[in-house]
Formats: C-alpha cells, structure tokens, sequence
C-alpha cells in the first residue's frame, strides 16, 4: 500500500510542473525582440502572433496526449501504444497546419478568418507553415514527459525547460545584435533550444521507459482505446482555443476597442500563465490519486496551490508594482492603470478556479470519464459565448472587464458541469442504469 505523502512531498512534485507552465511563456517577449526588429516592426510581430496562434490551434488536437499517456502509459506495452498513438496525431496535426497554409485554403484562413493583409498576411502564413518543425518537436516531447511524470520525475522535466528559457534568452540578443531579425529568425531562435529540450528529456526519460514491464495490474490499453480516450480531451482543447478567438470578437466591437484590448490582453499576459500553472494539478491528481493518497489531502492541497497563485495578480494592487508593469513596461497611459488594476483584482480569483477545475478533471481523468471533461469544456465555450453575448447588452459592465468576467463564469459553470457528471457516474455505478434500477411491468397480468 502506498504512502500518504506529506504535503512537502507533493508541492515537490508539484512546483517544477507550475514553474514549467510559468517559464514557457517566457519566451515569446525573447522572440517578440526579434521579430518585431524586422523590416515591418511591431505590426510584423503582430503577424507573427497571429500565424503562431494558429500553430496551437492545430497543436490542440493532441492537447489530450498527457493525460492519456499518464492514464495508460504505465506498462511497457502501454507506453509502446502510446508511442504509436502520438505518431499518427502527430501526422495528423502536422498535415492539417500544412494544408491550411496552401491554395486554395490560406487567402480564407488569413485573410478573412485572422484579418490580415498582404505582407502581413504572407508573414502569418509563413510563421504557420515553418512552425511545423517546431510542432514536431512539441508533439515529440509528449513520449518522454509522460514517463517523467508517471515516475515523480518532474524536476527533471522542468530542467530540461528552463534550459531551453536560457538558451533562447541567450540567443535573442545575439540576433539582434547580428541583424537576424524578423519572424524568420525569430522562429530559428524559439525552434532550435525547443529541439535541445526535446533531447534532454529524452535523455532523462529514456532509462525509464526501458524499465517499463507488463504485470497482471499494469494497464495495457491498446492503442484504439487510448484514442478514444484522448479525443474528448483533445476536442475540449480545441474548443478552449477557440474560446480565446471569441473573446477577441467580442472585445473588438466594444466601447473604445483599443483601450479595451490593450488592459485585456496586458492583464490576462500575467493571470493566463498563472493559470495555466494552476490547472497543472491535474497532473497532481493523476501522479497521486486522492483514492490513494487521501481525498482531503489532494483537495487542501489544490485550494492551497491556488490561493498562492492568487497572489500573483493581487500584488498589481500595490500601486508602485503596478505603476511599474502597466507603466513603464507596458506602456499604458496613466487613465488605463487604474482601469488595468481594477481588472487584476476581478482576475485575482482565477488561479484558485483553475486549481479546482484541475482538481476535479484529474479525478475524471484517473476514473477514465474523458466525456465528463470535454462535457465542462464544451459548457466553457458556451457559458463565454452567452455570457459576452449578455455583457455587451448591459452598458453599466465596461468593455475592459467583460472578457474577464466572462472567464470566470466559463471556469465556474465548467466546474459545477464536470462535478456534476462525476457525482452522476457515482449514481450509475452504484444502482445500475435506468433498466437495471426499475423492473419490468407485465401488464398482462391480472
């Protein structure tokens, strides 16, 4: 029988899982450097974002491989499976981001779809089409980050990340420097320490998936199941791209849309990593299951995890921190901090909301429920696309926290939607479905 871990046990697991999902985004502003020092500056990197975005879009497609490969690849014929299942994704999303950069696809796809327009929509579709090597190799790292994270060997995970954050850090001035700039080389400097990432978890990964063995418990999910296992995810992660498309739409036909775009995207720049480290619980849940591990335990941890992260966007309340990032770093005009640090403070709960959604679809993860989660994503799309649709019908809610307060009702309907398809499962597995709970009535009988 397992252990219960002490709480330090799983904030070590922990942590280098928050700091991965933290340092990722780190390097966009490094490449950002680059590209928006080409011929057409920031309006080339505007572009660049553009084409780049996209390249997630497709890459969602195996948004549910982690999941699946924590799930399944516990056994070396699991883990074998789960190889094959990331190749043929991986052909699949590699195939679709070709095809939507040729004729006759890319002039709807750029043009009318992202808005873009000559060279712009040239260098969007360019990004999108040589970021193919770089959606290989995140497609790639998916085989070795599984069997460091079934193993607790996460810190191993986030070494190999951080020195890809480093070396990118060191290559975007030399490129300035050097005059290689534009979106070109600017995908040269973000694909080439990708590449040496991949490497190192390779090399940290594979003298565990080696000693992988099949036993009588291990699960040996052959590769069709963990495919419809994955697609729920996957399609949920689409969806969740989709969602942040909306929130663009929405925001653009609102009161004064510059302004309104600008606090938005410039306060979600630092809640959305926060989050994302929050939802890394998920991979919590997984590696110590509450069944296991003791539900009290996993939950407090969530809501402690959470909470900490909280205080990423609450510290923007101190008016010399947030005179500074909104300010002197991001440039906004004096009028729109006080509008940016009021949007920090509605945000300030999202973290903890994050935590809990990964909370409880690791539970529907680890109790093979895929629908469940996709059920909340779906519910996630729609409750945002209602909820925007009702905000910009009420004048008295401002255009620059609308797409905030829309996320918060997506993350608390989707919540209540996955706990509500768990406790429905619980229900089913207890009393059997409809037929087995209610006998058959013979009315012939007298």
């Amino acid at each position: 029988m397992n252990k219960p871990p002490s709480q330090w046990q799983v904030l070590r697991f922990y942590i280098p899982l928050a700091i991965q999902a933290l340092s990722q985004s780190l390097t966009h502003p490094l490449v950002a450097s680059i590209v928006s020092h080409g011929k057409l500056g920031s309006t080339e990197l505007a572009a660049f974002a553009q084409g780049h975005s996209l390249m997630f879009v497709f890459g969602a497609i195996g948004g549910g491989l982690i999941t699946t490969g924590m799930v399944f690849g516990t056994s070396k014929t699991g883990m074998r499976n789960f190889h094959r299942l990331v190749t043929r994704i991986t052909i699949v999303v590699i195939a679709l981001q070709i095809l939507v950069c040729m004729h006759p696809f890319y002039p709807f796809v750029f043009g009318r779809i992202l808005g873009l327009e000559g060279d712009l929509a040239s260098i969007g579709r360019m990004t999108t089409l040589f970021s193919v090597p770089l959606q290989l190799a995140f497609m790639i790292r998916n085989k070795y980050l599984v069997a460091l994270y079934n193993e607790k060997r996460s810190g191993l995970a986030n070494t190999a990340t951080m020195t890809r954050i480093i070396f990118t850090a060191s290559l975007s001035p030399l490129f300035v420097h050097f005059g290689l700039t534009g979106y070109g080389w600017g995908l040269v400097a973000m694909t080439i320490p990708v590449f040496g990432e991949v490497y190192l978890t390779r090399y940290f990964a594979r003298a565990l998936i080696a000693k992988l063995r099949d036993s009588e418990v291990a699960e040996k999910a052959p590769m069709l199941k963990q495919l419809r296992f994955t697609i729920p995810l996957s399609f949920g992660g689409i969806l969740l791209s989709i969602s942040s498309f909306m929130i663009a739409v929405f925001l653009s036909r609102a009161d004064n849309p510059e302004e309104t775009l600008a606090i938005h995207y410039i306060v979600m720049g630092i809640v959305s990593p926060l989050g994302f480290a929050a939802l890394r619980m998920q991979s919590v849940v997984i590696a110590f299951p509450p069944a296991i591990y003791g539900k009290r335990r996993i939950f407090s941890f969530a809501c402690m995890a959470g909470a900490i992260l909280c205080l990423g966007p609450l510290s923007l309340q101190i008016h010399p921190i947030s005179n500074w990032y909104f300010g002197a770093v991001q440039n906004l005009p004096p009028e729109s901090i006080r509008l940016a640090r009021l949007m920090a403070l509605i945000m300030a709960v999202q973290p903890l909301l994050q935590s809990l959604r990964g909370h409880i679809e690791g539970c529907a993860a680890l109790r093979r429920r895929p629908n469940a989660i996709l059920s909340g994503q779906a519910v996630y799309l729609a409750t945002m696309v209602i909820a925007l649709t009702i905000f910009q019908g009420i004048p008295a809610i401002p255009g620059y926290v609308m797409g905030g307060l829309a996320i918060l009702s997506a993350l608390l309907m989707s919540l209540t939607t996955v706990h509500t398809a768990l406790i429905w499962n619980d229900f089913e597995d207890a009393y059997g479905g409809p037929s087995e709970r209610t006998p058959s009535i013979d009315m012939t009988q007298k």
